[in-house]
């Protein structure tokens, strides 16, 4: 099928998940903190859709690679679906009502530091009305696998916690911090169940989520620090 994206009507809006920043249009920049870890790595966009129409639309999503990509793996996952490297163009659909929105889309740039020549790719997502495709909308992302030092992703440099790693994950997935402050953190489903909670102190080190024994799906990190910061991240589990 040839999908034309004339990028016209726009009757989705895209935000960041985690800020609801409007990214419409607009460019992202992830940078690759350098957290001393030579191995499997990424970098991670989760992205918030609204419908602004006043009409129920079904939904389609598309990714389009910039840059040959070298020793690393770059896949989304979209309507409760993820996908390998191979994969365009999402198979599935998700329908949405006037003024309803989707948080299932987050795209994964994975790569190997120990090998991976590090430089900037630079991706695109579409987001299009299946039955009319020019009506869509576009965000760019650059993804910036060079090691950057320092913490870049933080408030008032008080603390860091990096994304889970990997994700998607049918084993174990990561989040490094470094806080200075106690904290806790819950893993909760999409039905607002706890799956497990626990306890940590300031300082830096890592929580190790084991999702081997939970079931695929999309899983939200909650991370509440004394004082009442929150921060949460997602996690993919396959």
């Amino acid at each position: 099928m040839l999908l034309n994206f004339g990028l016209q009507a726009q009757s989705l809006k895209i935000q960041e998940w985690h800020q609801a920043k409007d990214i419409t249009g607009d460019t992202v920049n992830l940078l690759f903190y350098d957290n001393s870890f030579h191995g499997w790595q990424s970098l991670n966009i989760e992205i918030f859709l609204t419908n602004k129409s006043n009409k129920q639309i079904v939904v389609g999503a598309k990714k389009i690679e910039y840059n040959k990509i070298s020793k690393a793996s770059h896949t989304f996952c979209f309507a409760f679906n993820c996908y390998d490297e191979k994969t365009y163009i999402s198979p599935n659909y998700d329908t949405l009502k006037a003024g309803a929105s989707d948080s299932s889309f987050s795209a994964h740039f994975l790569f190997q530091d120990s090998v991976h020549p590090a430089s900037i790719y630079r991706t695109a997502y579409v987001f299009y009305d299946v039955a009319n495709p020019t009506d869509s909308s576009i965000v760019y992302v650059n993804y910036d696998s060079r090691r950057i030092i320092g913490i870049i992703e933080n408030s008032g440099g008080d603390f860091f916690f990096s994304n889970p790693f990997p994700t998607p994950s049918n084993g174990t997935s990561t989040i490094r911090y470094q806080c200075n402050k106690n904290f806790t953190m819950a893993m909760i489903n999409t039905l607002g169940q706890t799956v497990f909670c626990g306890a940590h102190k300031l300082g830096s080190g890592e929580i190790i989520i084991d999702a081997t024994h939970l079931q695929k799906g999309i899983y939200y990190c909650n991370i509440l620090m004394q004082g009442g910061t929150r921060i949460t991240k997602k996690i993919m589990v396959n």
